[in-house]
C-alpha cells in the first residue's frame, strides 16, 4: 500500500509522534460542537422555567437573565479555551437557541399590554428584541475571543504566518 511503512532498516533517531486521523478530528469536532451547544442551551434556560411564572415582572427577567447567562458564559469561554473553534462554535450555536426561546418567551409575556386576563409587564415590549440581542452578541464577542485564543494556544490558527 502507498501509506504504510516502508519496512527499510533506517534507524530512527527519535519515535514518530502519532497523530489523529481525519475521522477522529471530525468526530471529535462535531460531538464538541453538539454537545457544547446543549449543555449551553440548558445552563441558559433553566433560570426561565424555574421563575416562568412571574417572567412579566422585571426583576425576575433580570434575575432570570443573570442567572442563566452567566454559567452559560463561563462554560463558552471554558469550551472555547479548552477545545477551540468547534466548540465555542457549539456554544454559539446554542446562544443562538436560547435567544430564539427568549424571544418567543418575551412576546408571550408582552401580550399582556393587549390580553386582559394576563400580567402586564413591567418592562416596555422593546425588550423582547434587546434582550436576545444582547445575548446572541454578548455570546458571539465571548466564543470569538476564547475560540481564538485557544486555537492560537494549540498553534493551530487558521491565519496565514508571516
Amino acid at each position: 500500500m502507498a501509506f504504510e511503512e516502508l519496512g527499510t532498516d533506517e534507524k530512527l533517531e527519535s519515535a514518530i509522534p502519532a497523530t489523529a486521523d481525519m475521522d477522529t478530528q471530525m468526530i471529535g469536532g462535531c460531538s464538541g460542537f453538539v454537545a457544547a451547544a446543549m449543555i449551553t442551551y440548558v445552563l441558559g434556560i433553566w433560570p426561565f422555567f424555574a421563575l416562568h411564572p412571574r417572567i412579566h415582572e422585571l426583576p425576575t427577567l433580570i434575575l432570570s437573565c443573570t442567572m442563566g447567562l452567566i454559567p452559560a458564559s463561563v462554560f463558552g469561554a471554558f469550551v472555547g479555551f479548552r477545545w477551540g473553534l468547534a466548540t465555542g462554535c457549539g456554544f454559539f450555536g446554542g446562544a443562538l437557541t436560547i435567544s430564539v426561546f427568549l424571544y418567543l418567551s418575551l412576546q408571550q409575556a408582552a401580550l399582556g399590554h393587549t390580553v386582559r386576563e394576563l400580567p402586564v409587564p413591567d418592562y416596555p415590549a422593546s425588550f423582547m428584541w434587546w434582550i436576545p440581542f444582547a445575548w446572541i452578541l454578548i455570546s458571539l464577542v465571548i466564543a470569538t475571543a476564547f475560540s481564538s485564543i485557544g486555537e492560537h494556544r494549540r498553534g493551530k490558527s487558521g491565519f496565514a504566518r508571516r
